[in-house]
């Protein structure tokens, strides 16, 4: 319950090592979860995932989206997460 009343989103980040490659160490998000309540456990949805294409694809509504609009979110503007 306290973490429920506590935290509001989750974020998953991915580590990707591409040193093998030429490349450099990477990380990226994954996935936005919103923590919704409790119910015996914390329930949370998923609000954002990257799709195939690496593009940023809703999954669910926000339920605190009027908190975050006054915080200066803006939904159009989010693109690519990379």
């Amino acid at each position: 319950m306290l973490i429920a009343g506590s935290i509001n989103f989750v974020v998953f980040m991915r580590k990707r090592n591409d040193y093998d490659h030429g490349g450099r160490l990477t990380r990226m998000v994954e996935s936005v979860r919103e923590v919704t309540g409790v119910d015996g456990r914390v329930l949370s949805s998923e609000v954002f995932a990257l799709d195939r294409s690496g593009n940023v694809a809703a999954h669910a509504p926000i339920s605190c989206l009027d908190d975050l609009l006054t915080q200066g979110y803006q939904p159009e503007t989010m693109a690519r997460w990379t």
